[in-house]
């Protein structure tokens, strides 16, 4: 729905796919910290016309889920998504992504670059890492009727 219509954080011009040898070799989702309110509102709002909301229950979850999101500053860059097809894996696809959006954000002028990633995503947290990430938040939520949990680290990287 969302790429149909064009709206939210995950398609171009913030999200793009990287294709390598006629193949989807990767994903990228990145985009000034001043623009990501406006996305996800406009997400919002579609999905909210299309019914999708209607639920009360995902409604409440979605709410619930946002309360453990980054919230960006105006002049950072958020890095929303990152992703590779696992035939690609341990070949620099992820280092040349994660190049990419630091180029990005430098071109952006962001002072940091910013990005949050479920504790238990190791080999994405490493490649964070490797890029200079370091952890400066950690928030967690748990909803009360299903006692369904949902937590992610906040990471951060200076950008000269």
């Amino acid at each position: 729905l969302l790429f149909d219509r064009r709206v939210g954080e995950f398609v171009p011009p913030a999200g793009r796919l990287l294709i390598l040898d006629g193949k989807p070799a990767g994903m990228v989702a990145c985009l000034t910290g001043a623009a990501l309110p406006s996305a996800r509102l406009a997400a919002g709002a579609a999905l909210a016309r299309a019914g999708l909301l209607a639920d009360p229950a995902l409604a409440r979850r979605v709410q619930l889920a946002s309360t453990t999101l980054l919230k960006p500053a105006a002049n950072d860059f958020y890095l929303s998504r990152i992703a590779v097809h696992e035939d690609f894996r341990g070949k620099g696809v992820g280092a040349a992504l994660m190049q990419h959006v630091l180029d990005e954000a430098a071109r952006s002028q962001a002072t940091r670059c910013v990005l949050e990633v479920a504790p238990e995503g190791a080999a994405a947290i490493a490649l964070y890492r490797r890029h200079g990430f370091e952890e400066i938040d950690r928030r967690a939520v748990k909803d009360p009727e299903t006692g369904r949990a949902l937590e992610y680290v906040h990471l951060q990287r200076t950008i000269p």
